[in-house]
């Protein structure tokens, strides 16, 4: 495949999951990818869309934010819609994911 994972590669602790659908419970995951730290964060979206855009799967969120100079992370809505985001700002919000670098 091409694009930045098939360089790179998503790294994971296998022990956690990070589940978008449940309960306002904080929880927080990180992972590398791009030699960034990325921070997952559970129940929360993140502010500033960087465009109308969404993708299908995490790779393919990561791939676009790393090519984008505005994206500093992007929001997990499900398993199959992510969107970019332009800000760090994270809000509270069931269901929702917000990745940051």
């Amino acid at each position: 495949s091409s694009g930045i994972n098939a360089e790179y590669g998503v790294q994971t602790n296998s022990k956690y999951t990070l589940y978008p659908k449940g309960g306002l419970a904080d929880i927080t995951f990180y992972y590398s990818f791009a030699n960034f730290v990325w921070g997952a964060y559970s129940p929360y979206a993140l502010a500033g869309k960087v465009d109308g855009k969404t993708y299908k799967t995490r790779s393919a969120a990561l791939d676009a934010c790393m090519q984008n100079k505005k994206c500093v992370g992007f929001t997990q809505n499900s398993d199959t819609n992510y969107y970019l985001n332009s800000a760090t700002k994270k809000i509270k919000t069931a269901g929702k994911i917000a990745h940051l670098k």
